[in-house]
Parts: C-alpha cells; structure tokens; sequence
C-alpha cells in the first residue's frame, strides 16, 4: 500500500458534496449532519480533485452542471487516479429526467443519480447503504494490512525476480502457476504470464517503477486471471517491494500476489444480502421499500397504476410455537416456493419480515383483476405442509391497495392501505382477501383517537365502577355484587365498556385499568364496611393479559390486605377466552387465588369456546350462563332445555352454583327457581349503580 493511501481505520468515513450553489450544499449537510460520517464540501471541480487527493471518501456526491468543470469532467478525473477510482459516486442534479444526460454519467463512472430537491429519506437510505459497505471494506482493507506485515503467516504466493529472471517462488506461487496452466517450473516472468499478456504488461511496468522505489513505497495492482485449469476467474492484488544489499549492485524485488477473489465476492455477497431476505432469498423490505418509492415516481409521470398486494399468514405463530422454529423455517420457504408459482416473470415476491409477503405490481388496469392472482395464492396456502412427515396447515389473509383505490400515493400510505385491508381480511374471518376502502383509514383514524383520550382516561382517573347485585334464587336476597367499570368520558358522558374495554384489551392498558379495578373494588367494599354494611362478595372481571402476570395473586392478596379484607369477600370473573390462551403460568395464578380463598366466576358460558375438559382442569366455582341463552328461555324450547342442562351439570361437577345473567322478568325467575338455578343477575332486581344507590340498596336489605 502506497504511504499516502495508508487509511486511518479509526476515522469516520467521509463523504464529499460538490455543487457550486452554497445553498445547495448547505442543505445536503444538513440531511447528513446526523450520520456517523466526515462530510467535507467543494464549490468547484478543482476543489473537489484536491480533496479526493488528500482524503479517502467513502462517497462523492456530484453535481452536474458547475462552472469552469462540470461534473462529467471531475467524474472522468477521479477516475483516472487510483485513489479516486473506485470511490462511489452519485449525480445529484436537476436533470434526473434527461435520459442522454443519465447515459453519460454511468459512462464516466456514475453509480447513481438523485434528483433535485433531493428526498431526505431517500438520499439517506442510499447514503447509508455505501456508509456499509465501506465499513466493510475498511475492515477488509484493516486486515489485509496486517497480514501484509506478518508475510510469514500469510500463504500468498510469494516471488524473487531479478529483472525478468525468477529467483524464487514458494509453495503457494508455483501453485499459481499451475493454476495459470502450466506445468513445469517457470523460469522468467514471461514465461509465467505468457497466456496473460495484459497482466505481463501491468508487472513489468510496476517492477520497473519499483526498482527506483524505497521499499516503503511498494506499488500495487490488480489482475485478474483465468484459469484453464479450473475454469474460473481470479483476482489478485500484486505488490512489489524491491530489496536491496549494502554493496551488492544486484537488485532483487519481491512480488507478492494477494488473492482478493473473495474479497470481491464478498463484496459482491454483501450488496446481495443487504436487499434479500437470508431464509427464504426473497428481496426483503429494503428492497421492497426502494422498489416502491422508485414506482411512485414513475408513476407519478406516467400515471400508469401500481398494485400493492400484502400477504400475512393465518395460523403461522401457532405451528411456529409448537412445532419449534425449524419447522418455521422450513415453512417460510415452502410458502416462498408456492407463492412464486403464482407469479409472472414480471412479479416479485418480496418477505417484510416475519410470515408477511408483498408483492408489488405496475401498469395495472383494473385493480379487480388481482383477485384471480390472489385466489391461487390463498389456494396454494391452504393445502397442507408436509414436513418431518407431519402435516402443518396454514393460510393466508391479503390485503390489496392500488392507486385507483387511493390516488393521493405515497409508498408509506400506499403500504399501510395495504395493511389495514389484510387485517380487515383477518377480522372477517380469515383465508380470504379485502380490497383497501378509503373508510378504512377513517376506523384507523377513529382507534387511534380513542387510543389516546384511553391514555388520558387513565391520567385523569375518568373510570369509575359501577355495581349490579346478584341474587339468590330461592330468598331473593342480594348474596354478591359484580364491580362493572365505566367510562365517564368528558364529552360523551358515561361509555358503557362494549366500546372501549375491546381497545384497551389490544393495546395492552387493561393490565393497568384492570389492577385499577380491583383497587376501587376493594376500596369501595372497606367504605361500606366502615359505614356498617354488611358487604357480600364483590366480583371483578380480571383479563386474560392480567392472568399471564406472575405477581397477579401477590397484588390481590396485598389489595385485600391494604383494606381489611378476606379473600372469600373478592370473587375473580374470567372469560372462555383465558384458556384460549392457557399457560402454566395462568393455570399457576388460578390455583392460587382459588388456594386464597377468591372464588372464581366462569363468566359468559356458552358464548365462548366452552368446553367441559375446563370445568375439571380449571378450579372453577360458579359458572355465569350468558344472558343469550335467558333471553330465549321462554319462547324456545331448545334453550332452556340447554339451561336446565347446563344448571344440573355443574351441580354435579363438585357442587358448582350456577349465575344466570339477563334476567329481567318474574316468569324467567320463575322457570330458573324450577330448575333449582342458584343466583340470578339482572334488570329485574336491579341494574348496575353507582355506589351510592348501591349502598342504600345494601341499606334496604
């Protein structure tokens, strides 16, 4: 390595930007002033080939048109100095869209063009990619610096010439020989690259130049070679150092090859990985997000239609999780596999991430049309997976958005549109596809907005419970109150929880609100017991999320404790839907509130994914009959056939009482006391109070 191309591996790496307008590169810093990098500036071409000169960028980007030298000509320069040579550079001009213009600028050297006003984001993205590989390269280049000082460790083939006479070669250079073709030793450097002419000349004009040269100012160059042998072509970097005696006029130069054909490979590898998906080689989202961008533009000139198609697996986590992650693995690339089968030359599956697939499409007519495409890839999909010798079933959802559905593009949008129809596809029942509507944006809009005045419904403590007894069949006596949470929002009034509870179960606040809930359920039972009621068991609906928290039970016994209460005074409502997500660590929290003394309400039954193996896994005291079922009791037969079974059934399962909800009038009471039903709840008795009527409804009794 020539002294003055020595690299200080610890730098930053530098970026030039070159443009005779100040305010230009004022604002080309400013997008790149937050980067890891050196960014140095040149009004002019001539300061611009002094800087490349005395410093190493990592990349150079030029503009076109500049006084004195325009950038074709400062392009041609950097390219005919080896310093200069291989460093990246990009055009950032006005006249992006001039195609001879574009043409010239690949041919002087040019890897890329931006176009002005540059997008920040977009000139980011490219900066940020070349910012990577040449980290990549100092380290390979910080490397091969070492092993150059440690030749002894190196197995690079190695030669001794004196003018054009070959002194010595070790092991791994006669190997180089061989490699070139020949077959016996090789006794002058003619004789060695004689099926490489070109090469010859490079070496010769090199060890001439060296020979005048201090050892410190080893010259290098690449060759490349093609081997008859093995069919495959090979680059090497070749140094000389010449060596020299104290009295002896012959001089000896070393010639040390350097075999950087993985290095290019590498690089080469690099580059390929850094826009395509490891398991599965699909292009991943960098790539998919690049092409994106690059089809709004153009169809932003042409206005021919882009297609966005989002694919998302149903029942992916599922096998994932219990099959194990290799059986996933295998999985991804068998979907990959059917997927493409599906797709033109002209169509490219991409993998964002996960079980999530794109595919982009342009010039399309009729959005419409892509249904038939998707309709094969969710038949693809639902065919079994045989894998290990078990079959895994799977499907998919799809989401499709198009610039005739939404024509305000822009690839962000454009990529959530998609998104919220996968996911409408999702709620309507899976293993279907759902073309984007523009109302979907208004429900986002909606959600998000209740997401946040949820947030600050928990700041401003705007929740407050609200109670409804549950009576005893047979003496009509109030023997439990449920605690039913409200909302009182500041401008609607009071929510009932069918409208917010559903989003506070997605988006995780229902851990909060909910340990909230047995805090003012506790708080308010130690007030009534202070004011010298006789207080039954309050019940609090817990969430499945809360369920999955190992401290559960230890913050309910401390709650109970914090305001003089015992267990059996704070029953615990689940739904079906906590086995749906059963694990140890439910079953764990479940047995040990039931161990406490809570009693646990099985709330909504037959609504769900009822099931009589829970009823004997799951300690379960009460069982709650849905309302659906007593709203039926008198008029269908079948339903309260299903009641009266339901009631004898869990009075056979350990002595289970039975709750029925809903009850709102005396001859539904009067067909649940024949049946020996246990407690009742509902707008007969009473229908949920604050806690001052709830009080004095406690005071009536």
């Amino acid at each position: 390595m020539d002294q003055a191309e020595k690299i200080n591996f610890e730098e930053k790496p530098k970026i030039l930007i070159v443009d005779d307008v100040p305010s230009n590169l004022l604002v080309l810093k400013g997008i790149l002033e937050d980067l890891e990098a050196e960014v140095h500036e040149a009004s002019g071409g001539n300061e611009a080939l002094a800087l490349a000169l005395d410093h190493d960028f990592a990349l150079i980007l030029l503009d076109i048109h500049m006084p004195n030298m325009d950038g074709y000509e400062v392009a041609v320069h950097l390219r005919s100095f080896l310093r200069t040579q291989k460093v990246p550079i990009i055009f950032v001009t006005a006249i992006f869209k001039e195609e001879e213009y574009k043409q010239k600028g690949y041919s002087v050297g040019a890897v890329d063009y931006l176009e002005k006003p540059v997008n920040p984001d977009y000139l980011l993205a490219k900066v940020n990619v070349f910012l990577e590989l040449h980290e990549q390269k100092q380290a390979l280049q910080a490397q091969q610096h070492k092993t150059e000082i440690t030749l002894s460790a190196i197995p690079d083939p190695v030669i001794t010439v004196t003018g054009n006479r070959i002194v010595y070669m070790n092991e791994t250079a006669r190997s180089l020989a061989r490699v070139l073709g020949h077959t016996k030793v090789c006794k002058s450097l003619v004789e060695l690259f004689i099926f490489s002419p070109d090469n010859l000349k490079k070496i010769q004009r090199i060890v001439s130049e060296s020979s005048q040269a201090l050892p410190e100012q080893a010259q290098s160059v690449e060759l490349s070679f093609y081997s008859p042998k093995t069919f495959n072509n090979y680059v090497y970097e070749f140094r000389v150092v010449p060596l020299r005696g104290k009295s002896s006029s012959t001089e000896e130069i070393v010639l040390v090859f350097h075999d950087i054909s993985s290095l290019r490979s590498l690089s080469e590898e690099m580059a390929y990985q850094a826009f395509h998906d490891t398991l599965t080689t699909c292009p991943n989202r960098r790539f998919f997000e690049d092409s994106l961008k690059s089809a709004a533009l153009r169809y932003k000139r042409n206005k021919n239609h882009l297609a966005l198609m989002l694919i998302d697996l149903d029942n992916f986590k599922q096998v994932n999780d219990s099959a194990g992650h290799d059986v996933g693995d295998k999985l991804l690339r068998m979907v990959t596999e059917r997927i493409q089968t599906a797709l033109r030359d002209s169509e490219t599956l991409c993998r964002l991430g996960g079980d999530e697939f794109s595919i982009l499409f342009e010039d399309i007519e009729d959005i419409y049309m892509l249904k038939l495409p998707a309709e094969r890839i969710i038949k693809l999909l639902s065919e079994p997976f045989t894998i290990n010798n078990e079959e895994h079933k799977v499907g998919a959802s799809i989401g499709i958005t198009s610039t005739q559905l939404a024509p305000d593009i822009h690839p962000t949008s454009m990529l959530s549109d998609a998104d919220l129809a996968m996911y409408e596809a999702k709620k309507q029942g899976r293993n279907r596809t759902v073309f984007f509507d523009i109302s979907m944006r208004d429900n986002l809009n909606q959600k998000m907005r209740l997401d946040k005045e949820l947030i600050q419904a928990i700041t401003d403590l705007q929740f407050c419970l609200y109670y409804q007894p549950q009576v005893e069949v047979h003496t009509g006596k109030i023997i439990g109150i449920e605690a039913l949470i409200r909302w009182n929002h500041p401008e609607e009034g009071l929510v009932p929880p069918l409208k917010f509870l559903p989003t506070l179960e997605s988006t995780g606040l229902i851990k909060k609100v909910g340990a909230w809930v047995i805090e003012e359920a506790c708080r308010q039972a130690e007030q009534w017991q202070q004011d010298g009621l006789n207080v039954p068991c309050i019940s609090v609906n817990v969430s499945a999320k809360q369920f999955t928290e190992k401290g559960l039970p230890e913050y309910i016994n401390n709650t109970l404790n914090e305001h003089g209460l015992t267990p059996d005074q704070l029953g615990i409502e689940i739904t079906e839907t906590l086995f749906m997500e059963s694990t140890l660590q439910v079953e764990n929290n479940l047995k040990e509130l039931h161990d406490m003394g809570c009693k646990i309400s099985l709330d909504d039954f037959g609504t769900g994914y009822s099931a009589l193996s829970y009823l004997l896994r799951f300690p379960i005291d009460i069982i709650k009959i849905d309302q659906v079922f007593i709203r039926s009791l008198l008029t269908q037969p079948q339903y309260k056939d299903m009641v009266n079974a339901i009631i004898h059934m869990a009075h056979g399962f350990s002595k289970m009482q039975v709750l029925c909800e809903g009850v709102e009038n005396v001859s539904e009471l009067a067909v649940l006391n024949e049946m020996e039903c246990d407690t009742y709840q509902g707008y007969l008795y009473s229908k949920p109070l604050p806690a001052n009527e709830m009080k004095q409804l406690l005071l009536n009794e």
